[in-house]
This record gives structure tokens, sequence and C-alpha cells, in this order.
């Protein structure tokens, strides 16, 4: 035989702070679904639980000998159908308690003292000065009344006294511990150890790390010099990855290219996670490459070149052209990035029926200007770049006045011109522009 309920919840009330470790590893033994309140009080999901005993009173003992084990002596413990009935028959009532019906759960919560209901002292003097003295007396009166005399937190405190609030759990998300060390017995000077050793606390984080359906977006290694030093690197991944061949390739191209100064005498590698995400390719759309081979890329990259000088390319939030930034290559993000222009895009326009060919950078030039500033004609000379325009100005659109960051050393100012030169028969456009800072002209760019 065994006692059957739908819903059911304990709490169990430590003598002291301390004991948030044992309370944790206490509700492990029962429940996954527990929330520990600083660090004394236990509220446990154990719905489920029921057929497992005769009564509730052998789970509660079952409860208390666990607590015993743990080293929390004389424990609290309740039992009840509400969350918040379980917790506060467990503060105010000493050994086991156990409330499984209506009836049941009203009788021991209306014996507790007003000062089970969380209530400030002020509204507890005017609550006393009514003449209540626990949690029946309060029950007892009209809610409507209640709200008119004491607001939202006396209503509250009405339902808590005959336990009909619902309290949420909270449950405990325990911080995983991705990370390994080991110590050789001797100073490891030679790389390729060095490479094997690392491998050994690699691969099995890996294995952790899949099986508990999460990937790592980076491997922080500590590295225990003979010298005292201690060597801290951070490798990274453009994506998250449990791949262990994938992160070899990244640890074993760090190590190369920057090897530790001295022998090394301990190592250790901890991981930083994150849930691991399914990734549906295109049938239609182009092929992407592996984020793995990604990574090993820009590994070796990295070994010829600063980082600063490998990443991402992505455009400034300025009006000056052709200022850009460097960022670590993400192309998760990247992609989100561009599926939410996509869907906040407008309707396509039409075609563009001209293309620019920008000249980088922009080449001196020679214009003369009429008595209102309009070009008249156009000489280019960089044999550097086979450049070679010279010509009259038959048509000009102008000028297109462009400035920004006035305030700083960075100042930009320009003043366009869209120009059509005949030369030789032949006309061809240009993008030309003047610096009012220095009254130089320059060829940006030739229109198509």
């Amino acid at each position: 035989m065994s006692f059957e309920v739908s819903r059911l919840f304990g709490c169990v009330v430590a003598p002291a702070e301390q004991f948030a470790s044992q309370l944790m590893r206490l509700s492990q033994d029962f429940t996954p679904r527990y929330e520990v309140e600083k660090g004394s009080l236990a509220l446990l999901d154990l719905s489920g639980l029921s057929h497992l005993f005769l009564n509730p009173h052998e789970l509660g003992a079952s409860i208390k000998a666990s607590a015993l084990t743990y080293g929390i002596e004389e424990p609290r413990i309740a039992l009840a159908t509400r969350l918040q009935a379980a917790r506060r028959l467990a503060l105010f009532r000493p050994g086991l308690s156990i409330a499984l019906d209506e009836k049941t759960e009203v009788e021991l919560l209306g014996a507790l003292p007003l000062e089970s209901l969380d209530l400030d002292d002020r509204t507890l003097a005017r609550l006393r000065n009514w003449g209540l003295h626990n949690s029946s007396d309060l029950a007892r009166l009209p809610a409507s009344d209640l709200r008119a005399r004491g607001g939202v937190a006396l209503v509250r405190a009405h339902e808590s006294s005959s336990g009909r609030d619902e309290r949420l759990l909270v449950p405990v998300e325990e911080k995983p511990n991705d990370g390994l060390g080991l110590d050789p017995g001797f100073g490891v000077e030679d790389l390729t150890q060095l490479v094997f050793l690392m491998f050994r606390l690699l691969d099995p984080l890996c294995a952790k790390l899949k099986s508990g359906g999460r990937a790592a977006t980076a491997f922080e290694a500590t590295l225990a010099l003979e010298n005292g030093n201690t060597d801290i690197r951070l490798i990274r991944s453009p994506s998250p990855s449990a791949d262990n061949a994938a992160w070899r390739t990244l640890v074993r191209l760090n190590l190369e290219g920057r090897p530790p100064v001295a022998p090394v005498l301990s190592l250790s590698l901890r991981a930083e996670s994150t849930s691991a995400r399914a990734v549906q390719f295109s049938f239609t759309g182009a092929g992407r490459s592996s984020p793995e081979k990604v990574a090993s890329a820009l590994a070796r990259l990295q070994r010829f070149f600063p980082e600063d000088r490998i990443g991402s390319p992505q455009l400034k939030d300025t009006h000056t052209p052709d200022q850009f930034e460097l960022r670590p290559f993400d192309p998760g993000s990247e992609s989100k990035v561009k599926k939410k222009a996509k869907d906040l895009a407008e309707p396509k326009p039409r075609p563009p029926a001209s293309a620019l060919r920008a000249i980088r950078p922009p080449a001196h030039a020679r214009v003369r200007v009429d008595m209102a500033g309009a070009p008249v004609s156009l000489q280019v000379s960089d044999n550097d770049r086979f450049l070679s325009i010279r010509g009259r100005v038959q048509a000009s659109a102008g000028p297109y006045l462009l400035s920004t960051q006035w305030w700083n050393e960075e100042a930009f100012a320009r003043e366009e011109w869209d120009v059509e030169i005949a030369s030789e028969g032949a006309t061809a456009a240009y993008l030309i522009f003047r610096d009012p800072r220095n009254d130089t002209w320059y060829l940006a760019a030739e229109i198509d």
C-alpha cells in the first residue's frame, strides 16, 4: 500500500544558515526540482514520490534520516499539498508536520502566530490592535474589508493565512564545473609533451560537454611555470563547439605559436560553455564552411598576424566613407543580423543603372572651376595606378556637402561633384571631391 496525492511539496529547515551545500545534496536525493533559501531552508517538489512510500510519515522519516546523514541536527520538516503551506509549517512548527488535506492544512496554518505571515512590524502592531493573535483570526475576516483598510499586502497575508497563495518554486541551476588540472611531477620543456598533456585534459572535457548538450566557446589554459610565473591564455573559437578534434588543432596551434618561456610544472584547463544549438543548413542556399575548419584557419592566421588584424570587417556608424573596424569572427551573429535586416527590409528597389569603381586611396587631381565654384576641367596623372585623365567638363552635378566629427581631431569634410568628361572623342563620368580644409581636389571613383 501507498498514499496517493497529485501534488506534494516538502520543506526542510536547518538550525543555522551555513547548511546550504548540505541542503542541496539532501534535496538532490529526493527530487531534481528544489530551491534553497538563505542557506537554512530547502523547498522540495516531491510530486510523484508518494507511491514509493507506505505513508507520509515514512517519507518524512526518510527525509529526516538523510538530513542527519549530512550533519543537520534536529531539522524541522513539513509535507503539504501547497508549497507556501509547507514552508510556513516547517518554519514555525517543530519536528514533522503533515497536511495532505484541506481541513488539516487550515487547522495547522490557523494555529500559527501572525509572525508567520511575513508582515512588517507596523502591520503586525495594527493587527494586534484589532484583537488578532494567530492566522486563523485573520483568515475569518472578509478580504474586501482588508483591502480597503490595509491594501494589497494585507490581502496577500489573508490568503497566506489559509494557505491559498500559490508561490512558485524557483529551481536551483547549478553552475557546471568544466575544469580539469594535471600535475606531471616534473618540469615539461618539450612542446610535444606539453601538447600531449593538454590533450589529456581536453578530450574528457569535450566528452563531458557533449553528454550535457553543451558546447565550448573558449578554453582557458593556465600553465604554472618553473620560474614562478603563471601563463594564462584564452583559446577562443568563432562558434561554440564540443568537437575535440577541432579544439585539439586550436590548442596545438596556440602553444606552437607562443610556447611557454619556462618549463611547465602544472597545467589546468577550464571551458567556457553554453547550450549547444543545432544548425539547419539550407538545401537551396549557398554552402557554408564548417565552423571547425574556420576556427582552424583563423588559428593558423594568428600565428603570422596580430589578433587585431584578423576578424570580420564591420562598417562604423559614421558618415566618413571607408571607415570600418575588425570584430571577432562570429558567423552565427552575422547570420542573425542579416536575417533581422532581411525581415525589416522594405520591398527591393530596382537595380541601379550605374556603379562606382572606387579608387583607393583617392588620386590627386587638378581641377579648374568657374566663378560659381563648379568644375570646368579635370586632369589626373598617376603613373603608378595607370591613371591618365584630361578633358573638359561637359556636365556636372553638385556640390554634395558631407561633414562629420567636427568636434574632434578626426574631423572630416568634403564637397563632392559628379562630372562628365569629354576626351579624345569619348566621354566618361567620374566622382571627384574637394577637401575644404586644404582646398585640394581628389578623384574618388569612376562611374560606369
